[in-house]
């Protein structure tokens, strides 16, 4: 039992916020890809309050904070290329005038 709740852990849940956050980033507009990243900001500043260490609470922080990170380049990346395509798509449109 322990062996199956460590492989969802390690690998299938990563692999899913990788995949949602993928497809929330993909849309036309940003915010949806915005969704993920300010939950795990959230969720960091509440394990933040839990801790009773300003030790404790910075490594909480760097922790909690860097699937927001992740979140975000996955973010930056998606919305960078649709910009590219929709340039190319002005320009073809261009061309054709």
């Amino acid at each position: 039992m322990i062996q199956k709740i460590n492989f969802l852990t390690i690998v299938i849940l990563p692999i899913g916020f990788i995949l949602v956050q993928i497809l929330l980033s993909k849309n036309d507009k940003k915010y949806p890809g915005l969704i993920i990243p300010i939950l795990n900001f959230l969720f960091s500043i509440v394990a933040i309050i839990q801790t009773p260490n300003l030790k404790k609470m910075l490594s909480a922080f760097i922790m909690c904070n860097t699937t927001t990170v992740i979140a975000l380049t996955i973010l930056y990346i998606c919305q960078r290329n649709i910009k590219k395509k929709n340039q190319i798509t002005k320009m073809k449109i261009q061309d054709l005038e």
